[in-house]
């Protein structure tokens, strides 16, 4: 209560800044937490609260709540935006800090595939550059990692001295 401090004089040009102010506690001195998806402000010690001792810090005024990945459309290939973008956290306040390293994760990639690809199917070219929908083996599949061969039915160019083989719906090319 302002009107309770009194100066060292009888007028106010006796006042000065230490009988009638306090130093306000910062949000370096915070004894609370930011949990996700808060985060504690820059340069805390910068931040003032309202009162002397850290209780007159609080969330409102020492965290700041962070950007979320929803709407993020910058993930390159081999990337994914992560599952549940809108729970996702970027870096900072602002869309402007989101990210492929916060929003995106690296799609796994048919050579790590760990199935087979049996007859009539066979592994597709360069297994290395075909991206399969998650971050794990786990993710790829025949679908996605194999290619069904032709088959020599219908081939007719089978010239001298050569025969087209037996069955040639069950002959692989």
């Amino acid at each position: 209560d302002p009107s309770k401090v009194y100066c060292e004089g009888t007028t106010k040009k006796t006042c000065n800044e230490a009988s009638c102010c306090f130093k306000r506690a910062t949000c370096e001195d915070y004894a609370g937490t930011c949990e996700l998806p808060l985060r504690l402000k820059e340069d805390p010690s910068t931040v003032h609260c309202k009162g002397a001792d850290e209780k007159s810090c609080n969330e409102v005024t020492c965290c700041l709540k962070l950007a979320t990945c929803e709407g993020y459309t910058a993930c390159g290939a081999p990337f994914r935006l992560k599952e549940d973008p809108s729970k996702v956290y970027c870096e900072g306040t602002t869309k402007k800090t989101c990210n492929e390293a916060s929003c995106c994760f690296k799609r796994a990639t048919c050579e790590d595939y760990a199935g087979t690809c049996e007859l009539p199917l066979r592994l597709k070219e360069d297994p290395s550059t075909v991206h399969c929908k998650g971050a794990d083996e786990k993710s790829c599949n025949e679908v996605t990692c194999c290619l069904k061969l032709a088959t020599c039915e219908g081939y007719t160019a089978c010239g001298a001295p050569f025969r087209l083989k037996e069955d040639p719906s069950k002959v692989y090319c």
